[in-house]
């Protein structure tokens, strides 16, 4: 400070200031300013004490008056850059410490400020150099190593930012934000168990951290982790936020994990913080108790919570401020597992579509359509679209896949629409094909907009019910003509759907009774099916099944009603050596379940499960076809049958046994059957069920008889060159 100013005046002055005994500070630096009128550094220690006490324009004076006196003082210039900083002018703050560089050029904090000032600014190069001449004059700086590998970052230089982080991290071990940035470059890295440890290590630093949560929850994805600790993860996350929108997030987790006892907590949990925030209701009403149920009484059970749920929607309403609530809950789940009880509930799904109809009208309402700059010109071709959410190797496209594909192009322009982000190699298949494509994540108000600019004539569903965005879709008009196929065979309720295009063979003939829509019966199958490509590996359980009758049973969990349990049970008690291979879903909690069922079925009959027991787990679509091949015959769901996995076993010559009920959806494999002529695969009751599963474990030579006769007939099945035919005539209106 000033040579003639007696020391502990000065020292006291510092003493204040460093106490925070800012009024005693000031008086003790205008003292010295006014008794040292040219020095600048008396200036400069009073503008540092006003900026303090937040006087920002009387500190700017006391500190553009010291740099008048001295344009190089290096406490001046440290106060100036200060308050440019505070001020938001970055200009002023990055001239001075250009102005402190040039001054004291080996001091490495100066380039450190210099190059986080450019970083905050976008210009990465110059930042880049800044903090590079900062790590040079001081490599031990843990906070220039963390900005420095934020410039990396930003240039996409994943590589060189994580190796900074590291760095970083090691000079200061506590750096939660390094330990975040550094999991967010392992994760471009492709390097998700690396960037568990990272996000990990933040957490541990803070559990409450939002954002080493989250990324650990990505992380664990992208490594496909145990389902259980990603849930784990998203739990916490969801404890940090504590709001109704945070546990319905959790809520709709744990539903895509098929945990739906932990979504229900969740869903519940969200209502307790505000008991109106209609996606969590939303949740509630379309989530089953379980996925795996004990018994018929729960079935009834989630049917009763799903009607009391439809009351309050069809109560509300619906208003252009909530518009954001209604995107969450269409966007959030269907009524998909609701028609696997077996019901036909014609009546409710038409009040469900008139609710999503009141919300869908809201939502279009709010984000109008704005048509394209100019008319699309026409060429004589009927404008088609398909929308779907799977197109891409899916049941639902191996059904209906090649009728689109097939389309005659000198008379369908082809629109496709794929609301999901897969692009697999039928996806490219499909591409190849259309006129337009389109694939990825967007609004609704995003889809609807994209449809309606292709002024279509007519627009297809290859299914209704089962992705969310598609009942999002259906509930508005967006072509003069709108047809649904039988992808999910359940009436859509839908007013804008004008008519249900379904199978002749599979439709009983009172079939109109159960559909809102006007009934189009599809020749047949009402499909152009492609009989299987891939290559078939036998599943290792296979190998120690010597003089046992393998049977298959191909339906997912959720077919597999209570009531089918104690068939499985009756068969074992016919035929002691049945190993029953089952492939019911990929997640624990619902194979678990399943397995407990299982075992009280078959204990109530005196038998074991497990003597019974083959495979039980998810496989791959080469061991389903190993399983299909290996197995002297199959059984088919009751109440919901088999369409896709029939048909894939047939061509494979392995019998499949079915009993067909009063809906469409539970006659898909009795059609199939009838068209290869083997009626005596088709049950009367659940006793003949029995029956013909006994006699196909035993009865060598009818069972060598039935594969024959479905090798000589299954052509039949596949590539029905007709459905095509008849489907390009409804799109054409004839």
């Amino acid at each position: 400070m000033n040579r003639n100013a007696p020391p502990d005046r000065l020292a006291a002055a510092f003493d204040a200031l460093k106490r925070g005994r800012l009024a005693e500070a000031e008086k003790l630096a205008r003292a010295l300013a006014a008794e040292r009128a040219t020095d600048a550094r008396a200036h400069a220690l009073l503008g540092r004490v006003l900026a303090a006490r937040d006087d920002l324009a009387g500190a700017r004076q006391s500190v553009d008056r010291a740099l008048a006196l001295d344009a190089k003082s290096v406490p001046a210039l440290v106060e100036s850059a200060a308050l440019a900083k505070r001020a938001g002018d970055v200009d002023r703050a990055v001239a001075d410490l250009g102005a402190l560089i040039a001054v004291q050029p080996l001091f490495a904090g100066f380039h450190h400020d210099l190059g986080v000032l450019e970083l905050d600014r976008g210009n990465l190069a110059e930042a880049r150099d800044a903090l590079t001449r900062a790590k040079g004059l001081a490599p031990n700086l843990a906070e220039t190593r963390f900005k420095l590998g934020n410039v990396e970052f930003r240039e996409e230089q994943w590589a060189a930012a994580a190796a900074e982080y590291q760095v970083a991290l090691q000079l200061k071990p506590d750096g939660i934000e390094t330990a975040i940035n550094l999991g967010e470059a392992l994760l471009k890295l492709d390097r998700p168990k690396d960037a568990v440890v990272a996000f990990r290590r933040a957490a541990a630093l803070d559990p409450k951290n939002y954002k080493a949560r989250e990324g650990t929850s990505r992380a664990l994805w992208d490594m496909k982790a145990d389902m259980r600790e990603w849930l784990a993860e998203r739990e916490a996350m969801a404890a940090i936020e504590d709001t109704a929108m945070a546990w319905t997030r959790l809520g709709g987790d744990y539903g895509s994990a098929s945990h739906f006892v932990k979504s229900r907590e969740a869903l519940e949990r969200a209502l307790e913080r505000d008991p109106d925030y209609l996606p969590a209701r939303w949740g509630v009403m379309q989530s089953p108790h379980d996925l795996i149920y004990p018994d018929a009484a729960a079935q009834q059970r989630f049917l009763a919570d799903w009607r009391a749920g439809l009351e309050y929607f069809e109560a509300h309403e619906y208003v252009p401020e909530r518009v954001a609530e209604y995107i969450a809950c269409v966007g959030q789940a269907t009524d998909f597992y609701l028609h696997y009880l077996g019901l036909p509930f014609v009546e409710e799904q038409k009040r469900y579509a008139r609710v999503i109809e009141r919300m869908m009208a809201v939502v279009d309402a709010a984000a109008p359509w704005s048509p394209p700059a100019a008319p699309r010109v026409r060429d004589g071709r009927i404008r088609v679209g398909v929308v779907s959410g799977f197109l891409r190797r899916h049941t639902v496209t191996k059904l209906f896949g090649d009728m689109v594909v097939r389309l005659d192009p000198a008379r369908f322009e082809l629109s496709m629409f794929h609301t999901a982000t897969i692009d697999d190699d039928v996806t490219k298949a499909l591409r190849a094909r259309a006129d337009h494509f389109e694939l990825g994540e967007r609004t609704m108000p995003g889809w609807l907009h994209a449809i309606r600019n292709r002024e279509l004539d007519v627009l297809v569903y290859l299914d209704i019910g089962m992705h969310a965005m598609m009942q999002a879709l259906a509930a508005i008009r967006l072509a003069p003509r709108q047809y649904v196929l039988w992808g999910h065979p359940v009436t859509t309720g839908f007013a804008a759907i004008d008519a249900f295009l379904t199978s002749d063979a599979m439709e009983p003939p009172d079939g109109e009774k159960h559909y809102n829509e006007r009934l189009v019966r599809l020749p047949r199958l009402g499909c152009a099916f492609a009989p299987p490509a891939h290559e078939i590996v036998d599943p290792p359980e296979l190998a120690n099944g010597t003089g046992r009758v393998e049977v298959f049973f191909a339906q997912s969990a959720f077919k597999i009603v209570p009531a089918f349990d104690d068939v499985l049970a009756r068969i074992a008690a016919r035929v002691p050596n049945a190993r029953f291979h089952l492939t019911p879903h990929p997640q624990p909690p619902v194979k678990d379940a399943l397995r407990a069922r299982l075992r009280k079925a078959f204990a109530a009959r005196g038998l074991d499960y497990e003597r019974h027991a083959g495979t039980f787990r998810f496989t791959s679509e080469k061991e389903f076809l190993g399983l299909a091949r290996a197995a002297r015959f199959s059984l088919d769901s009751i109440g919901w049958s088999g369409g896709n996995t029939t048909l894939e076993i047939l061509w494979l010559d392995t019998p499949v046994l079915t009993l067909p009920g009063e809906l469409m959806r539970s006659r898909h494999t009795m059609a199939i059957l009838q068209a290869l002529g083997l009626d005596e695969l088709v049950a009367k009751d659940l006793d003949d069920y029995v029956e013909k599963a006994a006699r196909l474990a035993t009865d060598d030579e009818w069972v060598a008889s039935l594969r024959q006769r479905i090798r000589e007939r299954k052509h039949v099945l596949y590539n029905d060159a007709g459905v095509i035919e008849a489907f390009a005539r409804v799109l054409a209106g004839d």
